[in-house]
């Protein structure tokens, strides 16, 4: 029986996309090249579509419809398909939000469909600090002390968002006295969540970082960085020190009785080279 042709609906990654649909097409029309795409978009290069796959290469909007028209999309296709393609190449934090969330509330067949309020959770920052928040501060609705509270603080607005936001996804509720406290003394990630929609949520901290080294005092804050080379054996150990390291973390805020702030701490480990070759 022949494999249906991937959907576009089934991808957060353009480039993954025009792969698979590549290798697809190239199962049953061995003429169906790199050469023969470049061609056929009119394309400066041979080389374009390899280089579009593996990133070296913007998609512009001019090659937009000669692609779909190569891979057959109509007309809800190519406008997811762009979609995709504005949100992979966009680098302004709020553009992708703002793009991730058409994505993820197409209504597209094959689309994983998530909550609003759980996008939400991972894709603003100051959700997952209130909810820490509320730990500390005895909150009963004064939101513009509760936004006041953080750093940067946020309006007034954007408190009352997150307590809704929240509370719709019963991570937090009222005692008896009025005030609001998280129902779960830990919270982790929810594994229905694509590297996507964390990646986004992570670069937010990123930000954060680095306006925390520029506006806050050594005494504030502890950030530091190391440079160092490993085999894969060496970088596997290293993983699972970070693991360790975040359990211990969140081990040591449990057993807090006398928390008074909420901190973040990002911890990454990425490569700044190429895996050795013979020169």
């Amino acid at each position: 029986m022949e494999q249906s042709r991937p959907s576009v609906f089934d991808y957060l990654d353009y480039r993954e996309f025009l792969r698979e649909s590549y290798l697809h097409r190239k199962t049953s029309d061995r003429k169906f090249s790199h050469r023969f795409i470049s061609t056929h978009v009119k394309a400066s290069s041979s080389g374009w579509f390899g280089g579009i796959l593996n990133g070296s290469t913007q998609l512009t909007r001019t090659f937009l419809a000669p692609l779909a028209t190569l891979f057959s999309l109509n007309e809800n296709e190519y406008d997811h398909f762009e979609l995709l393609v504005n949100y992979s190449q966009s680098t302004v934090i709020s553009e992708r939000n703002r793009l991730l969330k058409k994505i993820v509330t197409a209504k597209g067949e094959g689309v994983p469909l998530i909550r609003k309020e759980q996008f939400d959770f991972f894709s603003c920052w100051y959700i997952p600090a209130i909810r820490e928040l509320l730990f500390v501060v005895p909150f009963k609705g004064d939101y513009k002390t509760l936004g006041a509270m953080l750093t940067p603080k946020i309006s007034p607005e954007d408190a009352k968002h997150a307590i809704e936001v929240l509370q719709n996804l019963n991570m937090i509720s009222k005692n008896s006295q009025g005030r609001y406290l998280p129902n779960e003394e830990t919270l982790r990630k929810d594994s229905r969540f694509t590297s996507a929609y964390w990646s986004l949520y992570m670069q937010t901290h990123l930000d954060l970082a680095k306006s925390a080294t520029e506006s806050m005092s050594v005494t504030e804050r502890d950030i530091s960085s190391v440079t160092v080379s490993y085999s894969d054996e060496g970088y596997d150990k290293a993983s699972k020190k970070i693991r360790d390291l975040r359990r211990e973390l969140l081990r040591i805020s449990e057993e807090d009785a006398q928390k008074n702030r909420v901190y973040h701490c990002n911890v990454q480990l990425f490569p700044l080279s190429k895996k050795e070759k013979s020169c």
